[in-house]
């Protein structure tokens, strides 16, 4: 049974330097051991647990003072490699992206268009609904195929999941506001009308939140009104879970790319691979909340889910060398004795 503390230790030692695990992180694991130790000698169980509870309390406000401390020392030694990496990282990334776009749109696209309809205008209409799919594409074949095999540093890693995350903005955006008017645009431009009823991809998030609370206020009588309520919801919540999918699928990339065994052909394939069962699943639990199955929430997170998961066995199954720890057999120092005169 290990320490209390050591799986504390090992994650600290992934964010924080050698001096700030020296000078923060080890003497309040110590006293955490310490105490901890004190009181299941003494047979105080309550006691010791909350000795782990406020010891755990602890190391979480010490690193929410010293994280952004070693963000910026991490990000202070940005080299030229590290920028050359960054720089050819995200232009693949991009191409990948463009190049899965066209693909989408040809899959999407059908040979008969109205007479009365432009096809060019149709086509733009259609680029913002496939970018949720091609993301994903770009995100990780890019990022696998641009580092796998290299040495990457702290600091490009921790620069690609900022990136990452900072893409979450444009992502509300683009769901929120961008895709529901494409959708209604490319709609009325295909019937050559400007009176098509809006469905739930046509709604922004506010709108469609408004339809689905008006459900409880209705009689739903028909099982068709209970199956579009939950459809609708299924909409709802999967257009917030699209908004977390460039982070995710950067910390996938980045999760093969440390699992050196697989090289970059093996790589590739792996991102493929998790690609493929991405998309089935986004393609198959759409159509689940129609039969009252699953809750729509767990439908629309459940891909993301499975992704992560697969970044956190990855990365868990990497090897990886930590420093000892001083704090294994770690003592709080005694006070010196008193000495009376």
């Amino acid at each position: 049974m290990s320490r209390p503390g050591t799986r504390l230790r090992a994650l600290s030692a992934r964010v924080c330097s050698e001096r700030l695990m020296r000078r923060l992180i080890d003497p309040a694991l110590a006293d955490l051991q310490a105490e901890h130790e004190e009181a299941v000698r003494s047979r105080r169980l309550w006691k010791s647990r909350w000795v782990l509870l406020s010891g755990y309390v602890a190391w979480i406000r010490v690193m929410a003072l010293c994280g952004p401390l070693a963000l910026r020392q991490d990000l202070s030694g940005w080299t030229v490699d590290d920028g050359r990496a960054l720089s050819r990282t995200a232009w693949l990334s991009l191409a990948v992206t463009v190049a899965a776009t066209v693909l989408l749109l040809r899959m999407q696209w059908t040979s008969w268009v109205p007479t009365h309809a432009n096809t060019m205008t149709l086509v733009r209409y259609l680029i913002p609904a496939m970018l949720p799919l091609s993301v994903p594409v770009g995100l990780t074949l890019g990022t696998t195929l641009s580092l796998s095999g290299r040495a990457v540093s702290r600091r490009l890693v921790i620069a690609l999941l900022m990136i990452g995350l900072g893409l979450s903005v444009p992502s509300f955006v683009m769901v929120d506001r961008i895709v529901p008017v494409t959708n209604q645009a490319y709609r009325e431009a295909w019937f050559g009308s400007s009176g098509v009823q809006r469905g739930s991809r046509e709604l922004t998030l506010a709108e469609l939140r408004a339809r689905i609370d008006s459900y409880p206020r209705m009689v739903l009588d028909t099982a068709e009104a209970a199956r579009r309520m939950r459809v609708e919801r299924r909409d709802y919540y999967g257009r917030y879970a699209a908004i977390g999918i460039p982070f995710v699928f950067t910390l996938f990339a980045l999760a093969i790319v440390g699992c050196r065994r697989f090289g970059r052909f093996g790589s590739g394939c792996a991102g493929f691979l998790g690609l493929v069962v991405w998309y089935l699943l986004e393609g198959t639990l759409p159509h689940v909340p129609r039969d009252g199955f699953m809750p729509p929430l767990l439908t629309a997170w459940l891909p993301h889910l499975a992704i992560i998961a697969t970044s956190v066995a990855l990365l868990r199954s990497r090897t990886v060398r930590l420093p000892p720890s001083p704090i294994t057999r770690l003592r709080r120092p005694r006070k010196p004795d008193t000495i009376y005169i």
